[in-house]
């Protein structure tokens, strides 16, 4: 359903007890030529923290070749 979507952000609802976490396309090109994305993510700030470090970090070794 959503597989197409230029950016999709996670609803604040009480979707699940565990967290949710969704990423949006991550090839939106900007002005400057550059790509951003986008990601979502509910639960604990605990939680949060650490799957949007997880998420920086294979962002940041992700390369397209």
């Amino acid at each position: 359903m959503i597989s197409s979507a230029d950016m999709f952000m996670a609803s604040l609802a009480e979707t699940s007890s565990g967290g949710f976490l969704a990423l949006g396309n991550m090839k939106i090109p900007t002005e400057d030529g550059k790509l951003v994305g986008s990601v979502s993510a509910k639960g604990t700030k605990e939680q949060v923290l650490a799957t949007l470090a997880s998420v920086k970090d294979v962002l940041e070794n992700f390369s397209v070749e």
